[in-house]
Parts: structure tokens; sequence; C-alpha cells
């Protein structure tokens, strides 16, 4: 009995603290010119990314703490490799704005899987994630992280992603391209209704 209303308190406190009712939508900031407004920003950004790393962290470390739902992708090894990713991710990126590697006006963010340790958790930050919201930055490292924690698909990644999401204070976060390829409007509503 004391275990069951224990639980239920931890359920009600975190479910209070997370965004079930998060709208996904597909607004980013779009730039013709990543660069130029890269340039214009007041931003510390490594400030920014570092904020953004700890915040994702926070949120996959609050989706551990809720076993409620542990199939699929949000099995606990995944869920672990990812927060040890998070804690150990070190940034690329370009000070002058400049699009490097696979940047392009559509590429937020890659990685590339390195055996070395130098470079095992590296991830190549691009001018147009620089100038997204807090919340999509976060959203992204997210993702990026799932790629090198449990090497995660781009669908894998991004169910990870969106699943976290409900565990973030955000209210609205980017529902990506990989949506429609990877049937992820159904995955979110199962993960809801389960936990509701």
């Amino acid at each position: 009995m004391f275990k069951r209303l224990l639980k239920l308190i931890i359920m009600s406190f975190i479910l209070s603290n997370n965004a079930l009712g998060i709208e996904f939508t597909k607004k980013f900031n779009k730039s013709e010119n990543p660069t130029q407004d890269f340039q214009k920003q007041s931003f510390n950004f490594e400030e920014r990314l570092e904020e953004a790393r700890l915040e994702a962290e926070r949120i996959v470390a609050q989706l551990a703490a809720d076993t409620t739902y542990r199939a699929g992708i949000l099995y606990q090894g995944n869920i672990e490799r990812t927060f040890k990713s998070l804690q150990n991710i070190t940034f690329t990126w370009d000070r002058s704005g400049k699009n490097f590697g696979r940047c392009d006006s559509q590429t937020f963010a890659y990685v590339i899987k390195l055996h070395s340790k130098q470079h095992r958790y590296n991830v190549n930050v691009c001018p147009i994630l620089l100038i997204q919201p807090f919340s999509i930055l976060t959203q992204v490292l997210i993702h990026e992280a799932a790629h090198l924690g449990f090497g995660a698909s781009e669908c894998q990644a991004t169910a990870f992603e969106v699943l976290s999401l409900h565990y973030s204070s955000f209210e609205e976060v980017y529902r990506t391209p990989y949506w429609d390829k990877c049937s992820t409007d159904r995955l979110n509503k199962l993960f809801t209704e389960r936990l509701q």
C-alpha cells in the first residue's frame, strides 16, 4: 500500500512538471542566410549550448525516473546511454557562423560515429540551430545524444527525443520532418495515453 501511494505521489509530481499538453509545431526560425543571422545575435553561444545540454540532461533524467512506460525505444539501457552522452558532449561549431561539414540550411546538427575517445561524444552544431529558440536547441541535443548513446537510427532518435520532451517544461517544440517518415504521431499518441 505504501509503495503504491509513494508511486502515485511521485507520478503526480512528475506529471505536474512535464508538458503532456505540449504542442508540436512545424515552426522554426527560417533563414535565407544563417551565417548573417547568427552574426547579428548577441548570445554567448558557448553558454547557451551548455545551458541546453544541462536542460537536455535534466529532461532525460526525469524520463529515467519515471518507469511507467518502458517499452521499445525507452529501454532503460537506451536512456542511461543517452544520459551519459549528454554528460560528455563536446560541441564543434564555426565561431564565425559559417556552414561547415554537412551543414546546410536544413541541417541543425549532426554526429559522426568515431571510435576515437577524443571525438566519441562530438556534436557538430550548424549555424541554423544556433538561431533557434532554446527549446529546439535542447530538443536537437537529445536527438543527437540518442545517436551517440545507443546508435539510434533517425526514426529511433526522433522517437526518443519526442517521448523525452514530455518531461520538459516546454509548451511548444519543433515537429521535425522525420515525424511523417517515422510514424511519430502514432507513437506519441500511445505514449501520452499510457501516461494519463
